[in-house]
């Protein structure tokens, strides 16, 4: 339970925990009489019982809408209030995956950076822009190296 007397886990909305920091998975059964958790694979780096701690993940979903002909961008945390506004006229959102050589990569095991690239398109259209559909559009691109790969204990 968290300070608010809230399950930290449960086989729901917040099904996926990270043990120790360096492994995640995703729980299959809760048995709150002895306070264990029964995961969906096997731990790799021998936990110590009783001092490992394991913390929740948020699972984040992320969708670019149309409203009335306007582009947002929402965000769902999947903890049951559904899609959040997050942003206005941004036109598209991508997430590549890329290896430790910087190439796309579809392998879980092999990820070491995420490319998030937001593109955002101006409201309204520029009478002086000719190309395209008159709308200015500006992309921003950042690169979140993940951190603890291939960390051993």
């Amino acid at each position: 339970m968290d300070d608010q007397g809230q399950p930290l886990f449960d086989l729901g909305d917040r099904r996926y925990v990270s043990v120790g920091g360096l492994e995640s998975y995703t729980i299959s059964a809760i048995d709150t009489s002895t306070m264990t958790l029964t995961l969906n694979g096997v731990l790799k780096y021998n936990p110590v019982p009783n001092s490992t701690l394991v913390y929740p993940i948020r699972a984040l979903t992320h969708q670019v809408v149309n409203e009335g002909g306007v582009m947002i961008l929402k965000r769902d945390e999947n903890t049951g209030a559904g899609l959040q506004p997050v942003a206005d006229d941004i036109e598209a959102l991508q997430f590549e995956y890329l290896d430790e050589n910087g190439f796309p990569t579809a392998a879980p095991a092999d990820i070491r950076r995420i490319r998030v690239v937001v593109t955002a398109r101006t409201e309204e259209s520029d009478p002086e822009l000719k190309d395209g559909d008159g709308h200015r559009r500006r992309q921003i691109a950042s690169n979140v190296y993940l951190r603890n790969v291939d960390v051993s204990p």
